[in-house]
């Protein structure tokens, strides 16, 4: 089994919310890992370890108290089942590292742990309660006479916002990864030498150094055609950049955004990597080997992850 570092995006669209906040918040106020259960996914962030560098790790924790291993007991070989300990549980290990300047970062993943966009889906929804706790702390500090539902709705308009999150794909990827949505809710993106169709700009054809456009789709539109008409349109090599929109079978919304950046930015065996976590201490997860090896491949590809997009 092979365990790959993938590529994501995270952007605070807010006013006066930021990844920062958001990161430190997670940061001063670590979930109990003592107190884990079953089927339970806790996120963790360290903001101070690295300069440059958010690092973090998703732990899952498998709703499972029983395996099977194949023993060979010398009539023959069998399946016994093996309980866990009332102390121990099976679990799934992702770390990932997000550049602070760029919100570009790289996510650990092997098979049947968790993906990308559930990883997305899990930091976006954390955003959310970041942002509904500062709300109700600002709130709460008002005088009696003050905490009105006019004075709250005020804070809730101030303090609005969302995580946005795309995942980094390669061209090549694009077709099967769209494939696999459930719907597609739009295609945009940017050409580089754009043709100028209306009057009032085409004074300033020689000044415009791109256009972006979107495409949204009706509902119900095949998802196979809109992923070879996008795959197609981006093999032409006309758009500079490109993002898909879409959702997945339970309704989650679903992000790529198209680079020329590698399918995965780095590759190992499952059993070298998990070698490597032996009696790591999860309070001291910021030191793992894994999260070195994030770092390292983020600088070999800092023209990805440390240059910010330009729209």
């Amino acid at each position: 089994m092979k365990v790959r570092f993938f590529g994501f995006t995270f952007e605070a669209v807010s006013k006066n919310l930021t990844l920062d906040q958001w990161a430190s918040h997670l940061h001063q106020n670590p979930p109990n890992i003592g107190a884990v259960v079953q089927g339970q996914r806790l996120l963790l962030i360290n903001d101070a370890v690295n300069a440059n560098y958010r690092v973090g790790l998703v732990v899952t924790i498998k709703d499972q108290r029983r395996f099977c291993q194949l023993i060979n007991d010398g009539a023959g070989v069998v399946v016994r089942v093996n309980e866990l300990g009332q102390d121990s549980g099976l679990m799934d290990f992702n770390f990932f590292v997000i550049h602070k300047t760029t919100g570009a970062g790289l996510y650990q993943h092997y098979h049947q742990s968790c993906s990308v966009p559930s990883f997305c889906e899990l930091a976006r929804k954390s955003f959310g309660s970041f942002k509904e706790q500062k709300i109700e702390s600002i709130f709460s500090a008002l005088p009696p006479g003050d905490q009105t539902p006019e004075n709250r709705i005020k804070i809730e308009k101030k303090n609005s916002g969302r995580l946005k999150w795309t995942q980094l794909v390669r061209q090549e990827a694009l077709e099967a990864l769209i494939a696999e949505f459930d719907k597609v809710k739009s295609f945009e993106y940017l050409l580089t030498t754009p043709f100028v169709t209306e009057n009032e700009f085409r004074p300033l054809a020689n000044h415009i150094r791109a256009r972006s456009t979107r495409i949204g789709f009706a509902t119900g539109t095949p998802t196979q055609l809109a992923a070879g008409a996008i795959a197609n349109f981006v093999r032409s090599g006309e758009a500079k950049r490109g993002k898909v929109e879409g959702s997945d079978a339970e309704g989650n919304p679903q992000y790529l955004s198209i680079l020329n950046n590698p399918d995965n930015f780095a590759e190992y065996e499952f059993d070298d990597v998990a070698a490597q976590l032996n009696d790591l201490n999860l309070s001291q997860f910021h030191e793992s080997w894994v999260v070195q090896e994030l770092l390292t491949a983020c600088q070999g590809n800092s023209h990805i992850i440390e240059v910010p997009i330009q729209p």
